[in-house]
């Protein structure tokens, strides 16, 4: 299997806004797949009021700054990991300060996104 390799400047993607104080860049996507991994950003004060449940597993690590899981008190600081299976309920999360993080995304293949 012969897939061409593309590489990219990450600060050549624009940040997409998905809400109040939360952005995504779309890093790499698999179009067969629906995987893919993006960056995410929520700015200071964000404030989650959803609980997540995925149709795929997501890991995500954190860059920089940290976020607390609202119903638990949890948080998550910069070097941290994660990993949420499918279906796996998390969330809501709040940032004071901020966060950067890296998400991948991966569907199963009986998922067939």
């Amino acid at each position: 299997m012969n897939k061409k390799i593309e590489a990219e400047y990450p600060d050549i993607i624009n940040w997409e806004n998905l809400g109040d104080k939360i952005w995504e860049k779309i890093l790499w996507r698999d179009e067969e797949t629906g995987t893919y991994i993006r960056l995410v950003r929520a700015d200071p004060g964000f404030e989650g009021s959803d609980t997540l449940i995925h149709d795929f597993d997501e890991l995500v690590y954190v860059l920089q700054g940290n976020q607390s899981n609202v119903k638990t008190g949890q948080v998550w600081r910069q070097g941290m990991f994660s990993y949420f299976p499918e279906g796996t309920e998390h969330g809501p999360f709040s940032t004071n300060e901020g966060i950067v993080g890296i998400e991948f995304r991966f569907y199963r293949e009986s998922s067939n996104k």
